[in-house]
């Protein structure tokens, strides 16, 4: 291997040396908690749920953040295991604001296991040293190690690159003074050129991680305005389906609260009026796996408002007897709910139009 190589992995060796150095020597230092919560949950990051509006991270696993592929890997395998049904957590430290928990999958699958065994996360040493029970963590990842899954593959090329290094050196014996002089001239000379080349090197890295970036934010972008678009298009048709259904509604409401003649309820022996419009859910059931493309927030945004769509109708009957001060109530109601949806659809196209 040459020199120009051996140098330019030296900066990602001492980033590995200090990760293990620290993962070895830091103290636990979380508040101790306990309990146990069992609801549906929001995967939130690569070891992170949210439970409500309590955050809790994965106990005993660490995990990269931001928009590295194994992170963003990792949230998608939580999200299939979250869509199951409800998590079982049982907490058991509390470090600030987050709690740390075992938590189990609707299917009854560690969370954390997962992660570890496909090579999405690493043992958090600080929190298992002391706990028996993390011995199935330690095995899965010496497991995900030795098949070099996900992370383990990009730490196994670097020790291997290193090892070749190591074996590549040989010691320098010279006993000539004239001779030593010649080679300490030589190696300043290959100094001066090995820098020259570790820069290039340096810049065109750095250059290629910019494009690879740029070409992963695209890929999102593109993403992220596909499925804008799609929900766009049934949020607008879900709007469409809510004012024909005030319309059908405030005439009859209309016809009820006219005091000068007999509402058509009362003269046709009873009606029977919907509750809700019928809306429908097909772009959102068929992303809901893929909603954290448009964010957080905006994930939340439209699962809570889909929340509030039916998909089923559900009718109330109005008996001929009933006062007809009754029936306008009744009737005012379903329509104010129907209408209260209309500004919240409007508020969510128009920010999920920005993304497009």
């Amino acid at each position: 291997m040459s020199s120009l190589n051996k140098i330019a992995f030296l900066p990602m060796l001492a980033f590995l040396a200090a990760v293990f150095i620290y993962t070895a020597s830091a103290s636990n230092a979380v508040a101790q908690s306990s309990g146990r919560l069992t609801q549906e949950m929001e995967v939130v990051g690569a070891n992170e749920l949210m439970a409500g509006k309590y955050p809790i991270r994965l106990w005993g696993v660490e995990t990269m953040d931001g928009f590295n592929p194994y992170a963003l890997k990792a949230i998608e395998k939580l999200e299939r295991y979250a869509a199951e049904g409800k998590v079982t957590c049982r907490l058991i430290a509390k470090d600030q604001n987050t709690y740390l928990g075992k938590c189990l999958a609707f299917s009854g699958a560690d969370l954390a296991l997962i992660l570890l065994d496909d090579g999405l996360a690493s043992v958090d040493r600080r929190l298992v040293k002391d706990d028996k029970s993390a011995k199935d963590y330690l095995v899965a990842e010496q497991h995900a190690k030795s098949l070099k899954k996900g992370i383990w593959a990009e730490v196994g090329h670097i020790n291997a690159v290193a090892e070749t290094g190591a074996m590549d050196d040989q010691p320098i014996e010279q006993d000539e003074i004239i001779l030593m002089a010649v080679i300490i001239i030589g190696f300043l000379i290959i100094g001066v050129v090995v820098r020259s080349g570790f820069k290039s090197i340096e810049a065109r890295h750095q250059k290629e991680q910019e494009e690879a970036a740029e070409r992963e934010d695209a890929l999102h972008d593109r993403e992220r305005g596909v499925l804008a678009a799609a929900m766009i298009g049934e949020l607008e048709e879900n709007k469409a389906k809510i004012e024909a259904f005030m319309r059908i509604y405030e005439t009859q409401l209309a016809d009820v609260s006219d005091q000068t003649k007999p509402p058509k309820y009362q003269i046709s022996g009873g009606d029977s009026v919907a509750q809700h419009p019928v809306l429908n859910h097909t772009v959102f059931e068929a992303n809901s796996a893929r909603l954290s493309l448009l964010g957080m927030k905006m994930a939340g945004d439209v699962s809570r408002l889909y929340s509030m769509f039916h998909k089923d109708a559900e009718y109330i009957t109005l008996e001929a007897e009933m006062p007809q001060p009754q029936a306008i109530d009744i009737l005012g109601r379903i329509v104010a709910d129907a209408r209260g949806l209309l500004p919240q659809i409007d508020q969510l196209v128009s920010q999920l139009n920005e993304m497009r």
